[in-house]
């Protein structure tokens, strides 16, 4: 996966504009925006840095898991272009299965750093646009987030099948 992949994975799945359509009717608390973005940061971090033992405790190859994340990643997408609106707590719009699947996934194939610096842009974006953007205006941005997350999705089954 080249880093601009691994990128617009982490833009797409942390997306700014669902993040932005959950704060549109109450918005968060500048703590628990960082609250959120922590637990986000966290999800990647421990994804990128645990993702070769925990596919080696469940007996999964990284190429396997790589078409599984894909899927869920394809399957999040296509639902946030159907129902844009997150329903649940405001921290669920951004801590995601998603967010989670394509850590583990990139940690398995690529060097952590790189994992983390896409990780950390994504989440410079968020936290960017959560603070200086009006959601209305960010919130146009989720179905052209949701079907760049599709894109990568599906770029990442072909590359697991590929690689089975």
């Amino acid at each position: 996966m080249t880093f601009g992949l691994l990128l617009a994975g982490f833009l797409a799945t942390a997306s700014a504009g669902r993040v932005a359509l959950a704060s549109e009717g109450a918005p968060p608390s500048r703590r628990t925006l960082a609250l959120t973005l922590a637990g986000a940061g966290a999800v990647i971090v421990v994804g990128a840095l645990v993702a070769d033992a925990f596919l080696d405790a469940l007996s999964i190859s990284p190429e396997s898991f790589r078409v599984a994340a894909g899927l869920v990643l394809a399957a999040a997408g296509l639902r946030t272009i159907v129902w844009p609106r997150p329903s649940g707590p405001f921290a669920a719009s951004l801590v995601t299965p998603e967010l989670a699947c394509l850590a583990i996934s990139a940690g398995a194939d690529e060097p952590p750093a790189a994992v983390l610096a896409a990780g950390a842009i994504a989440l410079a974006v968020v936290a960017i646009t959560a603070l200086a953007v009006p959601p209305a205006l960010t919130g146009r941005a989720t179905p052209f987030l949701a079907a760049l997350q599709v894109i990568v999705g599906v770029a990442l089954v072909v590359a697991g099948v590929r690689d089975v």
